[in-house]
């Protein structure tokens, strides 16, 4: 069931737009390698978890699967920074869910990875016990008494988000307490864990794997802070990041097929395109960009500048939505003086 957003007519935009900027959170306390099976019972229902089957035959290892993941040649959503203030910055936009054939990265990225001397992220999960992550994320996306996402919705709109949680598995009394900032992440993780993607498989996932214990991991924000950063959300603002994430839902797989072709051939500028018209058509999208992209590009352009300073070489892994466009965190560095080239 499709529901349109308040106050616009049929829009898209926002399970690609949380793919790209939404963020080291998708990925819990997961172990970074887990594996993917894709499951089909006894009445034929295909299932995907990153568990063995148990009984059930064993599928292809991923529903969305390209034949040639990476192209042969051409330059990727990764840069090089210099500047003769500062140590060298490697920059790698981040999808944070992926499939074990996006892997291994090409050459020049690792090969970048094996210079570096600190890893930089958005948020090192794994710095926080899983119990105290947890706890922090209920405090923080939950309701703890009321009438809960229900009475933040009109009644056609809990129906529509009732009616897609059944449809993937979710219990709809759990999604009842979220807020809908969490509400919308909890079905954006639903739909791509159905179609084959999961968070162990994404990107910062995968260079914090590979990194560690070599080099130090170096943390932009925390955890806490992006709980914050999206439980601090106007009410209004989350409800129409969820709608949006609703309305789409049906096309989530093409939508994000579309979006990991772009990222695989390292189109700059369609990837610019996409986050532009995801928040462009997305009601109160403005504020959403703003608080979302704007604020933390400003932040994190500074810690990086800051911590080339302080390292002969630093790898710097976010969400690729960050570092594109004229906000981006590439035409940022260009700004202070960093000569920039994509690899």
């Amino acid at each position: 069931m499709k529901c349109e957003p308040r106050g616009h007519g049929r829009k898209r935009g926002g399970v690609t737009a949380l793919c790209l900027v939404l963020m080291a959170l998708w990925a819990g306390p997961m172990t970074a390698h887990a594996g993917v099976y894709k499951c089909v019972d006894h009445d034929g229902r295909v299932s995907f978890q990153e568990t063995t089957c148990d009984g059930m035959a064993p599928g292809n290892e991923t529903a969305a699967r390209l034949d040639n993941a990476w192209p042969a040649s051409g330059k990727h959503i990764f840069w090089e920074a210099k500047s003769p203030a500062s140590g060298k910055i490697y920059l790698l936009g981040s999808l944070h869910f992926g499939a074990p054939w996006i892997y291994p990265l090409p050459a020049v990225i690792g090969d970048a990875l094996a210079t570096a001397d600190a890893l930089v992220v958005e948020a090192d999960l794994s710095r926080t016990p899983p119990a105290d992550l947890a706890a922090r994320l209920q405090a923080a996306g939950t309701y703890a008494d009321g009438p809960g996402l229900k009475g933040a919705l009109e009644p056609t709109e809990w129906e529509a988000l009732s009616n897609v949680s059944r449809t993937f598995g979710l219990p709809v009394a759990l999604v009842e307490r979220q807020k809908p900032w969490l509400a919308s992440l909890t079905l954006t993780s639903a739909v791509l864990q159905e179609l084959g993607y999961s968070a162990a498989y994404g990107v910062d996932m995968h260079v914090m794997h590979e990194a560690a214990p070599r080099i130090p991991i170096v943390e932009l924000e925390s955890a806490a802070y992006q709980f914050d950063l999206l439980s601090g959300m106007e009410p209004k603002d989350q409800v129409a990041m969820l709608m949006q994430t609703l309305h789409e839902i049906d096309d989530a797989g093409r939508h994000f097929g579309d979006m990991l072709d772009v990222w695989l051939n390292g189109n700059v500028e369609k990837l610019d395109r996409v986050m532009f018209e995801a928040f462009d058509r997305m009601v109160r999208g403005d504020v959403i960009y703003r608080r979302l992209i704007l604020e933390r590009n400003d932040r994190m352009t500074d810690a990086i500048a800051r911590l080339a300073r302080e390292h002969r070489v630093i790898f710097v892994v976010v969400g690729a939505g960050h570092l594109v466009g004229e906000n981006g965190i590439v035409e940022r560095l260009k700004s202070a003086g960093y000569y920039v080239e994509q690899l």
